[in-house]
């Protein structure tokens, strides 16, 4: 008799939730947040935390290593319980084809974006356009990969996967065929084990990058680590709201190599100016005395930054001239450092004064000698330094306004002509150039021109501006941290579990099961008959070999010898052993 049955809301819901690929769909997404939970949220908060202290990051390194791998396995636990212990056949198997397909959106839409950054690199097309572009590229990917993942083939793949034991630590026939599949087994590892050995003893991994990660498009920046005689140009295309490069954190909590918006960086200098009242008036005063109206808090990114360091330099300087300041042999090897350090980025050379400075060894007062040159040299310390990031098609913006303008360099007759700091409505005026003047490309060869008219003028010379300089930096996601450790652990983890899984595949398994059951059949000699055996085969060879010999040479002597003449030997062939030089020819 047929009884019918409501089906309540809760199991609609729960057939969804029950549903392999959206469940697929959910892992995916969970084990996504995982990654980014052990490998950026849990790092991130710790160095911001652990970093202030100035305790040693070598321990620092290893306590972080120790809490990502215990959070690690607690989401791996947490994953399973909130799996449950009867999942629907083919869940795990969706994930990692889940996982695999985003890989594949991520790099095909990566592909793509190289050639949509080229054409708005070169002008075709604008930036925001070309970013919006790889956006629809990438989300009609990824949705692709969602709609085969729901495919009933994609589902009998996972389920294949799952049944063949790929993500499961069941055992096929564990009791059958033990040594052949420990012999598989240490075959596989020993031909990983040396692949990883020659990769590392030829250190391919470490002229890597220490991170394998994909660029994401339309996020370079430059840090501009010198301005050239771009300066200017770059000033009026900087807002507070731009990005500063943090080389050198002093006592702040601002991280290293780490980009931070520019007003938080003028905020954590603020607060060492603050704390040093002497540091924070002389900075103000350099302001003062390139703007009459100019405060720290209105000034311009680059503007600000090169008075700063204007700032540390200066200071750096009065130690490094102040006799009774630092032992001679450190000031000497300061100064060097000093010398060669870049305008717009003193990091390095306070980083050297940071390690290095120490008062004189033969000091009368060593105590006295050491609180004169902790007064000196710790307020300018304690200053953050950090370049300048600029977005790269900004950069590029400035390159090509700069290209408009020359730099004199041999000053010639006064010319009619407007400089590059009048105000913009002043008219142009008969004028002597000066070595350095920067003018307009079109105004310089008009006025050129004119004065060419006059016999014997001498026209100046002028050449095009030094450009900025800096490495680019791009914001990326990183598929794998670390290479040099990360890569050889992750190949030795999964050669562990390819070579486990391989041996109890079922049909590989049968195989070994028989070829040990085969060998098992055969009857192996005794040690004392193998030896004999092999003596008695070597010895055979040997005799073999001298009776051949002997044979050859001797018929080689009956048949040549010349009342028999069977064999001719000519005389070329019987001087083909003689060097060159001793030939008759």
């Amino acid at each position: 008799m047929a009884v019918a049955v409501k089906t309540s809301p809760d199991a609609r819901s729960a057939g969804v939730l029950a549903n392999p690929p959206i469940l697929s769909v959910i892992g995916v997404v969970y084990l996504l947040a995982c990654l980014a939970i052990v490998f950026k949220l849990i790092p991130d908060l710790w160095w911001a935390g652990w970093d202030p202290l100035g305790w040693n990051r070598a321990i620092g390194g290893t306590l972080l290593l120790i809490l990502d791998l215990a959070i690690g396995v607690g989401l791996v636990v947490l994953g399973n319980r909130l799996l449950g212990p009867t999942p629907p056949a083919g869940v795990r198997g969706g994930v990692f084809l889940g996982v695999v397909g985003l890989l594949t959106a991520l790099l095909l839409a990566r592909w793509a974006s190289i050639w949509v950054e080229h054409w708005a690199a070169d002008g075709s097309l604008s930036p925001t356009t070309g970013a919006i572009i790889c956006g629809v590229v990438f989300a009609v990917l990824l949705l692709g990969a969602v709609w085969l993942l729901f495919r009933p083939r994609a589902r009998r793949l996972a389920v294949g996967l799952e049944t063949a034991g790929w993500f499961g630590t069941s055992s096929y026939k564990a009791n059958q065929g033990l040594r052949v599949r420990r012999g598989t087994i240490f075959g596989i590892l020993l031909l990983v084990g040396a692949g990883i050995y020659t990769m590392l003893a030829h250190g391919v991994l470490r002229r890597t990058n220490p991170d394998w990660a994909l660029a994401i498009p339309f996020t370079s920046t430059v840090a501009i680590e010198s301005f050239g005689d771009a300066r200017p140009f770059i000033a009026g295309k900087l807002t507070a709201e731009d990005e500063v490069e943090v080389r050198y954190s002093g006592a702040s909590s601002l991280r290293t190599a780490h980009p931070v918006p520019f007003e938080k960086y003028r905020e954590a200098v603020a607060a060492v100016l603050q704390k040093h009242d002497d540091l924070g008036k002389a900075f103000r005063d350099l302001l003062v005395e390139k703007k009459q109206d100019a405060t720290p808090e209105k000034i311009e990114p680059t503007e600000y930054m090169t008075t700063l360091n204007e700032l540390i330099y200066a200071r750096l300087r009065r130690v490094l001239d102040d006799p009774h300041a630092l032992d001679q042999l450190v000031a000497r090897e300061l100064r060097a450092v000093y010398n060669q350090a870049t305008w717009e980025d003193p990091s390095e050379v306070l980083a050297a004064f940071k390690q290095k400075a120490r008062p004189a060894k033969d000091a009368k007062d060593p105590a006295a000698a050491k609180k004169h040159l902790d007064d000196l040299l710790n307020p300018v310390l304690d200053l953050p330094a950090a370049v300048i990031r600029m977005d790269w098609y900004k950069l590029r913006d400035v390159k090509e306004e700069e290209k408009k303008w020359v730099k004199i360099r041999v000053a010639g007759d006064p010319v009619t002509i407007r400089l590059r700091d009048d105000p913009p409505d002043a008219a142009p005026k008969e004028r002597q150039l000066k070595f350095g003047d920067i003018v307009k490309r079109d105004d310089l060869e008009t006025a050129v021109a004119e004065l060419k008219k006059t016999p014997g003028a001498s026209p100046p010379v002028a050449a095009d501006l030094d450009e900025p300089a800096g490495p680019i930096r791009t914001a990326d996601i990183t598929l794998l941290p670390a290479v040099q450790y990360t890569l050889p652990l992750l190949l030795l983890v999964g050669s562990l579990w390819l070579a486990w899984r391989i041996v109890n595949l079922p049909a590989f398994a049968d195989f070994l099961i028989a070829t040990e059951a085969e060998m098992n059949k055969v009857s192996w000699t005794t040690q004392k008959r193998l030896i004999q055996d092999t003596v008695v085969v070597l010895v055979t060879v040997v005799l073999m070999a001298l009776f051949l010999f002997g044979m050859d040479w001797g018929w080689k002597v009956v048949l040549s010898w010349k009342p028999i003449g069977v064999l001719h030997i000519p005389p070329e062939s019987a001087q083909g052993h003689k060097k060159a030089e001793e030939k008759k020819w």
